[in-house]
């Protein structure tokens, strides 16, 4: 494959996949993983966003660097709480109790997103 060949042909190649989970096929995805495998290890420099909820992901990078990075409770709930107030229809319907509760919910929700 052409970037195989380029990254074999340069001193340092730079590759960035952003949103790995987000391919849906998980057969092309087992594919894509396997291509990123093949890349020339030393001159090749990967990186790869992906949430950590597709095991076949996880075990590929098992032996890479790994940064998790995860928004406070308290920025998600203040983002939710904008959102819910940014809707005047809503806020006049709902109560504060059940204002709470989703907020309570999304943050549990959220977390490793």
């Amino acid at each position: 494959m052409l970037l195989v060949t380029l990254c074999s042909e340069r001193e340092r190649t730079y590759v960035i996949v952003d949103a790995l989970d987000q391919c849906e096929a998980s057969n092309e995805r087992r594919s894509f993983l396997l291509f990123l495998q093949s890349l020339p290890y030393g001159s090749t420099r990967l990186l790869v966003t992906s949430r950590p909820n597709h095991e076949e992901i996880y075990y590929t990078f098992t032996t890479a660097s790994q940064i998790k990075i995860a928004a406070p409770d308290s920025e998600i709930e203040r983002f939710v709480t904008e959102k819910m107030e940014e809707r005047k229809e809503f806020v006049e319907r709902v109560t504060q109790d059940l204002k709470s509760q989703i907020i309570s919910m999304i943050c549990a929700r959220a977390s490793d997103m």
